[in-house]
């Protein structure tokens, strides 16, 4: 799931950021197995004005069977520092109205406005408590 979201962040156009982008590394990752949300720890300081984009990938709440975009399987990102973070894409493989039969995947991207220390939280939302997964990268 990991793997295609990573993909998915590779054919996604980001919206125009000022200077050029400089991979900074993996900021950090994180995962839970139940919850209504999750986190990932930072692993370095993110500097004001850096662009993070993270890839979370969960699995599906079996709320419906309608693949694509429109699930609303994770609902919001902010970290400690008061950063928030926008969705760029989301999309689900349903398969059926059973609950971890299919999974989703979402791309989240902040451009800093305060700096987030080594060690905070990026925390997202995911209204319907089931296994989650993200990793995030500073540019």
């Amino acid at each position: 799931m990991m793997r295609l979201a990573v993909l998915l962040l590779l054919l996604l156009p980001l919206p125009a950021f000022a200077g050029a982008f400089v991979n900074q590394g993996q900021f950090g990752t994180g995962s839970t197995a139940s919850g209504t949300s999750f986190f990932v720890t930072t692993a370095q300081d993110g500097d004001v004005g850096n662009l993070v984009v993270c890839a979370l990938g969960k699995n599906d709440s079996g709320t419906g069977t309608t693949d694509g975009t429109g699930n609303a399987e994770f609902t919001s990102g902010v970290d400690d520092a008061g950063n928030v973070y926008t969705e760029a894409r989301e999309t689900c493989n349903m398969q059926t109205s059973a609950a971890d039969d299919g999974g989703c995947v979402a791309i989240y991207y902040s451009q800093l406005t305060t700096l987030l220390s080594s060690g905070a939280h990026i925390t997202f939302t995911v209204p319907n408590g089931l296994r989650a997964e993200g990793a995030c990268h500073e540019f």
